[in-house]
């Protein structure tokens, strides 16, 4: 019998992929899942293994998540968000603020500046990655 089980850790969708192939990976009771992999552009797969943690056998993994759209980028570390949209930098508390309505920029400067390093790290990362692949 399944016991249904809630789990708090911070995931994106990126984490599936890893997850699914461990989850297939010789065990013959699970339901079959094909899995297609190319590596045609040289890029890396991405994501973690959450698995592990689904299945209750580690704790949850703390991490921050990137992403970026056209005029935006943004980091979320815990509770925290870093939106930094044109030059324009907004920091939102999903804690107590999941629609982003109140933008704490001016109140909470020193989180802001502990997660613009991270933010800028990460888009050299991928853009150097890019850059790689597309000059091969």
């Amino acid at each position: 019998m399944h016991r249904t089980m809630l789990r708090t850790s911070l995931c994106a969708a990126i984490a599936v992929l890893p997850a699914l192939a461990a989850a297939q990976e010789g065990n013959t009771q699970r339901p079959n899942i094909v899995l297609v992999i190319t590596d045609d552009v040289g890029y890396r797969l991405e994501g973690i293994n959450l698995l592990p943690v689904l299945e209750g056998r580690a704790p949850a993994i703390d991490r921050a998540l990137f992403w970026r759209v056209t005029g935006q980028q943004a980091v979320r570390s815990g509770d925290w968000k870093l939106l930094m949209d044109g030059g324009r930098a907004l920091l939102f508390d999903l804690r107590t603020d999941i629609a982003e309505r109140h933008n704490l920029i001016g109140q909470r400067s020193d989180i802001a500046r502990r997660l613009q390093p991270l933010l800028a790290a990460w888009q050299a990362d991928v853009d150097a990655e890019a850059k790689r692949a597309t000059s091969r």
